[in-house]
């Protein structure tokens, strides 16, 4: 975890002066959010995660793979198309 030493060295190489309040302050302010960092080490990741959320999503409702409507359909009820896609509006210069 995170303490004033730490701060304090922060502060040194930032070339910036605080007092022992302002280090005080800062250490309570941001302790909060290295706790939540340090929390997401607990979080499962890789396949086994991904695995058993695939599971669970799959326990919520059947999905079941249907024909496609078609890519023409979509072409024809847009406003403006060109080549393989929709023609979008340049929006910046």
């Amino acid at each position: 975890m995170i303490d004033d030493l730490d701060i304090k060295r922060l502060v040194s190489i930032a070339k910036i002066r605080l007092s022992d309040a302002e280090v005080t302050e800062i250490l309570r302010e941001i302790a909060p959010l290295f706790k939540l960092a340090d929390s997401l080490t607990d979080v499962e990741t890789g396949e086994a995660a991904c695995a058993k959320t695939a599971m669970q999503v799959s326990a919520l409702r059947d999905d079941t793979p249907a024909p496609s409507a078609g890519k023409e359909i979509y072409m024809e009820q847009s406003p403006s198309e060109g080549g393989d896609g929709f023609v979008i509006p340049r929006l910046l210069e």
